[in-house]
């Protein structure tokens, strides 16, 4: 009996069918590639958008609720500190400073030494009122403090200091439990308040002169850092201190055509926008300054208008509008350009008491 066994084909691939199997698995593999780099792009440019969509709607939350309450606790020309038409280290964009008062602690003034340029404070007690209730804090240098005291109010001098009322500068630290309080600057603003007048410490036992924290913000654009990547950014303190950044990277570029939600100036530039209303005759409403008849869009005072009659309008202000550019920190990968986003916000002052009816108020805490 026979054991032979047919012999298989053993033949392999021929170079064609290799170069056939090779070619198609390359265009599988570059397919592949392809569809994974084109939703890398697609991602990143989601990120980009989400990133600056988020930036400005943190930003605006923020600033709105610091212009909101501009004016809180007083008098409505200290409401604002000081509206550059160009900042001081980004002249591209305007800069914004707003204040409010902060009830939650009361000082007494003993006594104060100095002038317009500075001086000493000495508190009566180190311990605020209400007692009980206030507790004693730090005092921050570049910190402002509001000095107000209980005597009669001359609105025809309100920038001269007469009367107790005023913003003051700390200029260094002063710890809990210290009672002096060192003043680097009087100056805010346009104001003074001279620290050597007897209208500053009580002339007499019914008198008193109350001595609170005050809120002062700054928005404005810095790009001191990188001139390609400026940055919306507000200083806690006021004019010249810390920046905490809150948005990246704003748009500096001069106005396209491109720009519904702005009306701007003949090549002005739109990374940072305000806009006013006012109240000039003081009546209590905002002004139509066009004379339509309603209030409308051409009503609002645009911050460059606004810094060359600084500080009479700005004391008179009843709604604030911020208009902001942000656009992405890199390109779109997949156009080469950057993404661009408008944000516009419209914040009512109520606190700003504008008219001429409405005396100031203080509103003494240690009977709250």
């Amino acid at each position: 009996m026979s054991n032979w066994v047919p012999r298989r084909n053993e033949r392999g691939m021929t170079i064609i069918e290799l170069m056939i199997s090779m070619v198609a698995m390359l265009l599988v593999v570059g397919a592949a590639l392809m569809f994974i780099i084109s939703q890398v792009r697609v991602n990143a440019a989601t990120f980009e958008r989400s990133a600056v969509q988020r930036g400005g709607r943190i930003a605006l939350a923020i600033m709105g609720r610091e212009i909101g309450r501009a004016g809180l606790g007083l008098p409505h020309y200290l409401a604002f500190q000081e509206l550059k038409a160009a900042g001081d280290r980004c002249a591209q964009a305007p800069q914004l400073s707003v204040a409010s008062l902060d009830y939650l602690r009361e000082w007494r003034l003993v006594s104060a030494t100095g002038d317009t340029t500075g001086g000493t404070l000495t508190l009566e007690s180190a311990s605020p009122e209400p007692t009980g209730v206030a507790t004693d804090v730090d005092i921050l240098a570049g910190q402002w403090l509001y000095l107000y005291q209980s005597t009669a109010y001359d609105s025809a001098t309100p920038a001269s200091g007469a009367h107790g009322h005023g913003m003051v500068h700390v200029g260094g630290k002063r710890t809990a439990g210290d009672t002096d309080v060192d003043i680097g600057s009087t100056t805010y603003g346009l104001k003074k308040l001279d620290l050597s007048s007897t209208t500053i410490v009580p002339t007499s036992p019914s008198r008193k002169t109350a001595v609170l924290l005050a809120q002062v913000s700054t928005f404005g654009v810095d790009c001191t850092d990188d001139p390609t990547k400026p940055y919306l950014f507000w200083a806690t303190r006021g004019v010249g201190e810390e920046r905490l950044p809150l948005a990246a990277v704003v748009d500096t570029s001069v106005l396209a055509n491109d720009a519904p939600l702005v009306r701007a100036l003949a090549n002005e530039r739109v990374g940072l926008r305000f806009r006013f209303l006012v109240d000039r005759d003081q009546n209590g409403e905002p002004d139509d300054l066009d004379g339509s008849g309603a209030l409308d869009d051409d009503d609002w005072v645009p911050n460059a208008s606004l810094a060359g009659n600084f500080p009479a309008d700005l004391e008179l202000v009843t709604a604030v509008e911020v208009q902001l550019r942000l656009r992405s920190e890199r390109p779109d990968p997949r156009t080469g350009r950057y993404q661009v986003q408008d944000f516009l916000e419209r914040m009512q002052t109520a606190n700003i008491r504008t008219p001429l009816s409405h005396k100031y108020l203080f509103v003494d805490n240690t009977g709250l």
